[in-house]
């Protein structure tokens, strides 16, 4: 049996009853299983720390993957064609969010960011895909800040509405401060987005020289991290372009699958 770690769980973060008891549940017997196993598996150094200083377990790193042929750079005519079919205004760069509106997700930081931008770069327009505890509270922000005519909120898509929501975008933002590793991270890096992520946690790892990093939790920071990119065109797209090449060079998943096949025979050798 090969135990693998998406994160750790983190019961302290979750308001809903049924989420905090199934975090608390997987905490008490996380040990047990990683013990039992004939190899632990991190998704990221992070979730493979996390392992060592909550639960004194060791773990081989082993990231996830992305289908790169599904997630991929578009034309200029297609990002052109997406945008007009989803009403962005012509001329204006799409800022995008995909993730839970929950707490470990620290959407209202992406939220606040918005007014700063604007005020220095009126051609922006951001987009928010997602469900989770928070919605309320991220559209009471937003009406708070005034942002209506900027902002998007969208609820949970299906899957090629949100492939097509990358590749209708210019810039993707990851807020989580403490994001296990990032999928939605390896999507945009995939589509050829360049990225600005919170300088925590699992996504500085996958982004390597190619992503745009900010201080965790600080609004200000971001905005002015987006307004570099949206400022510098020729940075933003060699960024996203580094980016895509990452991807293809170590999460495609024919590679991420090599690695666990190597990993299994090494496991059944030893046994």
């Amino acid at each position: 049996m090969v135990y693998t770690a998406h994160g750790v769980p983190q019961p302290e973060f979750e308001s809903e009853p049924l989420y905090k008891v199934g975090y608390i549940l997987e905490a008490m017997t996380l040990r047990h299983i990683a013990n039992r196993a004939a190899r632990v598996v991190a998704i990221s150094s992070y979730v493979s720390n996390l392992l060592r200083e909550r639960y004194g377990l060791d773990a081989q790193v082993i990231r996830n993957g992305v289908d790169t042929e599904v997630f991929y750079p578009p034309s200029p005519v297609l990002k052109h064609r997406l945008k007009s079919s989803r009403g962005v205004p012509d001329g204006k760069k799409v800022v995008l969010f995909v993730g839970r509106l929950h707490l470990v997700k620290d959407p209202l930081t992406f939220v606040r960011s918005i007014p700063k931008v604007i005020a220095r770069n009126s051609d922006v327009y951001f987009v928010m895909v997602g469900e989770g505890p928070l919605r309320n509270a991220v559209q009471q922000e937003a009406s708070r800040l005034g942002i209506k005519e900027s902002f998007g909120l969208l609820s949970r898509l299906p899957r090629p509405s949100v492939i097509e929501w990358f590749q209708a975008s210019d810039i993707f933002v990851s807020t989580s401060p403490r994001e296990m590793l990032g999928i939605a991270v390896l999507e945009a890096m995939s589509t050829g987005l360049s990225v600005v992520a919170a300088n925590s946690g699992g996504p500085p790892e996958v982004l390597g020289h190619s992503g745009t990093l900010f201080r965790p939790g600080s609004h200000v920071d971001l905005a002015y991290k987006i307004c570099t990119l949206l400022d510098d065109e020729r940075l933003a797209e060699e960024k996203g372009a580094t980016a895509r090449e990452i991807v293809l060079n170590n999460f495609g998943w024919d590679k991420v699958a090599g690695q666990y096949a190597a990993m299994y025979k090494d496991a059944v050798q030893a046994s």
